[in-house]
């Protein structure tokens, strides 16, 4: 699987490849998680439904 990405490198706005997550595999990052938090709050570009996402599961940034 690879490594995590850091929590650091990523921000809103930001499109991310998910693994090991159900509902879609790819999406936009709408809010990072506060100091100690691991939860990103990821939508999904078909539904515009917001996930929380772990930050592990979050593979890699796309263009």
């Amino acid at each position: 699987m690879g490594n995590p990405m850091d929590p650091k490198d990523l921000h809103v706005g930001d499109k991310v490849a998910i693994s090991g997550f159900g509902s879609f595999a790819s999406g936009k990052i709408e809010r990072v998680p506060q100091s100690g938090a691991k939860k990103f709050m990821i939508s999904d570009p078909k539904t515009k439904k917001v996930e929380q996402v772990d930050a592990e599961q979050i593979v890699r940034k796309l263009d």
